[in-house]
């Protein structure tokens, strides 16, 4: 079964974590409506993200925002004024995407402008990274059964 164009955004991102990435989680959860497609974290901290992809982002005279459902909406603004990293990744064509932060996900960017903003996934990837650092990897002496910890 082929991926969704969607999935297939962030998987391609995730490509470009290279050998020290964070901590990825996808999120699907259908008792939960509203929580972001994947949360990542690192040494430096962490975000939440919400993918979105639209072929036709940034050409013809359509203005462009990303298709969030209102509990999608609710649960990012929540966060964001809760003090937590939220952001809404809106794949396009060519490879490119535009990252809104801080609500801006909920204004339309005119076709130019969608096209002045948008970067490669590549530096998508890398500003994630910029934002949560890489995973911290517990080392092997720590990360045995329970039963070899000591007790309290």
């Amino acid at each position: 079964m082929t991926a969704k164009p969607e999935t297939q955004f962030y998987q391609r991102i995730h490509k470009h974590f290279g050998s020290n990435p964070p901590f990825s989680q996808k999120t699907f959860n259908p008792l939960a409506a509203g929580i972001p497609d994947m949360y990542y974290s690192g040494q430096k901290g962490d975000l939440w993200v919400e993918y979105k992809f639209d072929p036709r982002a940034g050409f013809g005279a359509r203005f462009v925002k990303p298709n969030l459902s209102a509990r999608q909406n609710q649960w990012l603004m929540g966060r964001y004024h809760e003090g937590r990293r939220v952001a809404v990744i809106m794949g396009g064509p060519g490879n490119r995407a535009v990252i809104y932060e801080a609500g801006q996900w909920t204004v339309p960017l005119a076709p130019s402008y969608w096209q002045q903003r948008s970067i490669p996934e590549r530096e998508v990837a890398q500003w994630i990274l910029n934002i949560t650092g890489p995973r911290y990897v517990v080392p092997a002496e720590l990360s045995g059964p329970e039963a070899d910890l000591p007790e309290e």
